[in-house]
């Protein structure tokens, strides 16, 4: 996506609803570049007392709306939580990199072989989901994890899913990595806390699976400048924000 591609512009809010305890939905209109799955946008509320937005990944989209999934977890993302429709909110994207799929599958065409993996752990799960909106009904098995209940799988056509909420309450108790076995499948997509994802990245390179992950990193500017989201990688330092936030997993040097 090139900067002139990028636009910055005041939006209004369409609907909220509240998915969980501190995790909320927001409806937002937009006109301007459709984005593609695994992207994201800067989002502040127009009345803010925070200098900078926040990187939030797109959930869904249309010609006229987007919609993120946002987890409340400082003052910037507790004022989006108060928003209401008709609100106006500042949006900045769509940014960053997005999800390597042209190997495997395009919409409305059909692939002989193993499935893809779909994995979101928590808040990761929207950029995943809106990657399975795109894809081929039954192409794909989605894995999603919670802490406790679901949200966001109305809509996905896996062809198997696959609950997982750490108190039980939903799905197998556990966490969204157990007895996943990457051997049975084609490629990898994921997004979700880092423990998750440095373990995922080990056991899709033992299996020799192409795996694919989206990294969350805090962000000033959400265009490359300041180097605050840098994630370090075997052909050198990348900016989350602009050659990311999707990596090929084996590519990413996890901190011990």
């Amino acid at each position: 996506m090139s900067c002139r591609e990028r636009l910055y512009r005041r939006c209004e809010i369409v609907s909220t609803r509240r998915l969980g305890r501190d995790i909320f939905e927001l409806a937002v209109a937009w006109e301007g570049p459709r984005p593609e799955p695994g992207q994201f946008y800067m989002l502040r509320a127009e009345r803010s007392a925070v200098l900078l937005g926040r990187p939030i990944s797109v959930f869904a989209a249309d010609d006229r709306a987007l919609s993120f999934v946002v987890a409340e977890r400082g003052s910037g993302t507790r004022e989006l939580g108060e928003l209401r429709e008709g609100d106006g909110i500042l949006l900045e994207g769509p940014l960053g990199s997005a999800w390597e799929t042209a190997a495997f599958e395009k919409p409305g065409t059909s692939r002989a072989g193993p499935p893809l993996a779909l994995l979101g752990g928590g808040i990761g799960l929207a950029p995943i989901a809106f990657l399975a909106r795109g894809l081929r009904a039954g192409s794909f098995d989605l894995f999603a994890g919670f802490r406790s209940g679901a949200w966001g799988l109305d809509g996905l056509s896996p062809r198997e899913l696959r609950v997982f909420t750490e108190d039980g309450s939903l799905g197998v108790r556990g966490r969204v990595l157990d007895g996943f076995d990457p051997s049975n499948y084609a490629g990898i997509y994921a997004c979700g806390p880092e423990p998750m994802l440095r373990a995922l990245a080990g056991i899709a390179k033992d299996a020799g699976v192409p795996a694919w992950i989206s990294l969350e990193r805090r962000m000033a500017c959400g265009a490359g400048a300041c180097l605050g989201c840098t994630v370090r990688c075997r052909g050198g330092n990348r900016r989350a924000c602009v050659e990311g936030p999707v990596f090929l997993a084996e590519e990413v040097i996890f901190d011990e």
